[in-house]
């Protein structure tokens, strides 16, 4: 049984208020209550915990606070996460396999989901044998997370080696109408690309040389006196 104590940190997710669903809260002390149960959880009364487990697992739970059942969906960056190969959830006893981005289940009214990741890449991070679709010259990956809607994410491309000669890498978002283009003679190149929040985002690349993985930061954030 995991404690409290056991989790590396904790992500508590409040109310935000949508045209389509909102929690509410009818009085102080009252607990939290979805109208609708496939409310997302970043809507919802619903705590993330995460933390290391032996042999590079990471484990993590949410506990879902409200009077009925809701769709919870984990976003596996709030854990750290970008990609697991493998995700079991310990007492529905299911197993899911090359899991990008985004988890979903039911969770019960004051009920927790516990799951355990395993083969993990970090956040941010798409390795292009899991992630990758190949059609042609084209490499595209589907479910890539923004944080937020910006035009300042920084996309680096990690080629397999480095090449002798110059090699166009062209990048389409989905999230904007005009590609990118930049040129590769070593193992990385960057371009800076366009994301909306969430796991809707798709990123292609058109190239001839072999992409190992990608990797997409977030906007640097900036602070007014």
């Amino acid at each position: 049984m995991c404690t409290q104590g056991h989790f590396h940190h904790r992500i508590r997710f409040f109310s935000r208020h949508s045209e389509e669903r909102r929690c509410h809260r009818h009085q102080p002390g009252q607990s939290w209550e979805s109208r609708e149960p496939d409310t997302p959880l970043h809507q919802c009364a619903v705590d993330v915990w995460a933390g290391p487990l032996s042999g590079d697992r990471t484990v993590v739970a949410l506990v879902n606070w409200n009077n009925q059942s809701i769709n919870g969906k984990l976003f596996l960056p709030d854990a750290g996460i970008q990609s697991a190969g493998r995700i079991k959830d310990i007492w529905n006893d299911k197993t899911a396999t090359d899991i990008v981005t985004s988890y979903s289940q039911t969770i019960a009214a004051h009920g927790t989901l516990l799951l355990e990741l395993a083969d993990t890449t970090p956040a941010g991070t798409y390795k292009t044998d899991r992630c990758g679709h190949f059609t042609g010259g084209t490499i595209t990956y589907k479910h890539v997370y923004g944080i937020t809607d910006s035009d300042e994410y920084t996309l680096t491309v990690n080629l397999s080696g480095a090449s002798d000669q110059k090699i166009t890498v062209e990048v389409w978002s989905s999230a904007s109408s005009n590609p990118q283009k930049v040129q590769a003679s070593s193992g990385t190149t960057s371009a800076q690309i366009t994301l909306q929040a969430g796991d809707t985002n798709t990123i292609t690349l058109k190239t001839s040389a072999k992409v190992d993985s990608i990797e997409v930061s977030p906007p640097i954030g900036k602070f007014y006196g």
